[in-house]
């Protein structure tokens, strides 16, 4: 499943009323827990021991988690609480129908695009858990690595990047439909200020 070794195979649910019980959910969290999720299931379990690699000294082993969905729109929030209820390096492999969509959270909330069942393949490329970890991550985030840049580091300058092109859009909508030159000026050169500034953050 997935591309994977098959000594990376686990399939063990997760029967969602143990973890209600072992993390205490209150019955709103329970509620809004099963609205979105049918079952869970550890499909995975990539490590040292599983994929003959050797161990990393940030990651010793990560877990996929299949889940099965009840509706293709889903809460973000429910993953969210896994990965807290749950401490362990986890990739959601996310399934409605014969659909999957991949998925993991690393400084947020990182995804795919849905993709059929039968196309959804996980690459391992790397000589230690780490590298692996990473390299699965950039799989899932489409990131591309700048420099020096660590992943998380990355992928912070990427959101930075993402909010600043969205306020720069919204100000050229603005600039558009100004008709007084001098907040027309005044808009563009806040425009350029941001097209700068974003610039240098490529830059660091």
């Amino acid at each position: 499943m997935f591309g994977l070794p098959q000594k990376t195979e686990v399939n063990k649910q997760l029967p969602k009323k143990l973890i209600y019980d072992k993390f205490s959910m209150s019955a709103q969290e329970r509620e809004t827990f099963d609205r979105d999720i049918s079952k869970l299931f550890i499909s995975h379990e990539l490590s040292p021991s599983t994929l003959q690699v050797q161990d990393g000294p940030k990651i010793h082993s990560c877990f996929v988690v299949l889940v099965e969905l009840k509706a293709r729109k889903y809460s973000e929030k429910n993953i969210l609480s896994i990965t807290r209820l749950i401490p362990q390096n986890m990739l959601f492999a996310l399934r409605f129908g014969k659909d999957i969509q991949f998925a993991a959270v690393v400084k947020r909330f990182l995804s795919t695009s849905w993709m059929r069942e039968d196309e959804a393949t996980l690459s391992i490329e790397g000589l230690s858990m780490d590298t692996i970890w990473q390299n699965i991550i950039i799989q899932i985030a489409d990131i591309e690595l700048d420099g020096q840049n660590t992943l998380e580091q990355q992928i912070t300058i990427n959101d930075k990047q993402e909010q600043l092109q969205k306020h720069i859009e919204q100000l050229e909508k603005l600039a558009r439909k100004e008709t007084q030159p001098r907040k027309k000026l005044e808009l563009f050169d806040t425009i350029q200020a941001l097209k700068k500034e974003g610039e240098n953050t490529n830059e660091r």
